[in-house]
């Protein structure tokens, strides 16, 4: 990128900081010292791009310089409230001494004019400052000597609302403010602001004092502004989450259009200014509001949970939430912002896979074998009430663990040599062999043993034990 090191080195540090902090900034307008120590204003929007499973992948981010725009329009607010007393005080001072007048005008930020117009409609500039060549592209002396320029300048499709503030201003001698498109004598089209006071004169015409700049760039900035929001809003709209944010009295203040849709909306306008018990789940809305009232009250976030979700129609969706607080930049709590995602697929799975390992658990539990399960760590991973009551320990001291955790290290060698032979050849085996129990009895028993994947592919060591004693 074309900055200095010390400039990337700043914007790393602000990309940190949200990445650390995991909370976006955006739509904020605020003085940054830069760098190299001068201070500029930018509007920053910085935004955690995140996975399907809700993991940190990302910073998406846009931050433009206002600066030139900030000051401008505070130029012209204060040059528009200067400009009325300016214009009816200091008129025929101004008059009376030509260089003082020609030294304001060179100072001021823009073409200082008099638009008039006659009784019989005609438009003219009895007086336009010679800044005007910079803006429209025409002399001074030719936008006095050619009353027709005028409207020929205006963009067409800006002439009709020209001539319509003119008339109202001349009207009620109202301060007339307009801006517009004009096209220059170069065919360049560029955005122009006006600000003026009409007086009334003696023979019926009436004449605008006024203030005429160049508001291209704030103009650009502007687009460029509406061009962000439509970037956020279009990866907000594209997330599988649903997102929204709410103020301090738990009425939203926004969404993205699948959290409409799910709230029973076709516009994300249309959820703004709602709460939870005007929408599609007004059922579930007070464990909402109770969630929300803990997160502001506290400042901590609530992520990843999982809850259900009553719709109108009486359908129930599992849902998995996360909802954080929402501060200034001095810390103070003035909202709340959230997401949510359907997860009643992988819910029901989850229930289905549930379903299958109690199945399963209480078939081989039906087995009067001893039976048991081995991952390639050696470790237990499934065992049923036989192998438990053969070898005299509970599940829940079992599961997990393996025979060096209740034999002799030299007999848990022994058991842990023979399970990874099998492991090794894929094979299949069957032995007899001494035990001896947890109360020291010796016996003969048969082990059949044998290898098999799981869907994954990870391998597991299946075995079954026949007492020998018992048959």
């Amino acid at each position: 990128m074309p900055w200095k090191k010390e400039e990337s080195d700043w914007f790393r540090e602000c990309d940190r900081r949200v990445l650390k902090s995991e909370k976006p900034e955006y739509n904020i307008i605020e003085p940054q010292k830069q760098a190299d120590g001068s201070e500029k204003w930018l509007k920053t929007h910085k935004v955690l791009l995140r996975n399907q499973r809700n993991e940190i992948v990302g910073l998406v981010g846009t931050f433009e310089e206002i600066t030139e725009r900030v000051e401008l329009e505070r130029e012209l607010k204060e040059q528009t409230q200067n400009l009325e007393s300016l214009v009816a005080n200091r008129t025929q001072e101004l008059i009376a001494s030509k260089a003082r007048f020609e030294k304001l005008v060179i100072n001021v930020p823009g073409a200082i004019y008099q638009f008039k117009l006659d009784t019989d409609g005609k438009f003219s500039f009895p007086y336009i400052s010679s800044d005007c060549e910079e803006i429209l592209g025409y002399t001074s002396k030719q936008m006095m000597n050619d009353s027709e320029l005028i409207l020929s300048l205006i963009y067409p499709e800006d002439r009709s609302h020209f001539e319509q503030i003119v008339k109202h201003s001349a009207q009620t001698l109202q301060p007339k403010h307009w801006e517009g498109r004009i096209t220059t004598s170069l065919g360049k089209v560029k955005w122009i602001q006006t600000a003026s006071k009409p007086e009334k004169q003696s023979d019926g015409s009436i004449i605008w004092d006024g203030l005429m700049i160049d508001i291209s760039g704030r103009k650009k900035a502007d687009r460029e502004l509406r061009e962000s929001q439509q970037l956020i809003r279009m990866i907000f709209d594209t997330l599988p989450q649903r997102v929204f944010w709410k103020d301090t009295k738990f009425n939203y203040l926004g969404c993205n259009q699948k959290f409409a849709e799910d709230a029973g909306f076709k516009s994300t306008e249309e959820v703004i200014g709602k709460s939870d018990f005007e929408l599609n789940w007004h059922k579930s809305a007070h464990l909402y509001r109770a969630d929300d009232e803990v997160i502001l009250a506290g400042g901590a976030p609530k992520l990843k949970y999982e809850e259900s979700q009553i719709r109108d129609n009486g359908q129930t969706i599992a849902i998995r939430t996360s909802k954080l607080p929402l501060k200034d930049k001095n810390g103070r709590i003035i909202g709340l912002f959230g997401s949510y995602e359907d997860i009643s697929d992988i819910s029901q799975q989850k229930q289905k896979t549930e379903n299958a390992q109690d199945f399963l658990e209480k078939a081989i539990d039906s087995i009067s074998n001893p039976i048991f399960v081995k991952d390639t760590n050696h470790h237990w991973v499934l065992l049923n009430d036989a192998y438990c009551e053969f070898l005299g320990y509970s599940k829940e001291e079992m599961l997990g663990k393996s025979e060096p955790d209740f034999y002799s290290q030299e007999q848990a060698d022994i058991y842990w040599a023979k399970d990874e032979l099998v492991m090794l050849s894929g094979g299949q085996e069957t032995e007899e062999e001494p035990f001896t129990d947890k109360e020291g009895n010796e016996k003969i028993i048969v082990t059949k043993k044998s290898c098999f994947q799981d869907l994954n592919g990870n391998t597991y060591l299946l075995g079954m034990i026949v007492d020998i004693y018992d048959v």
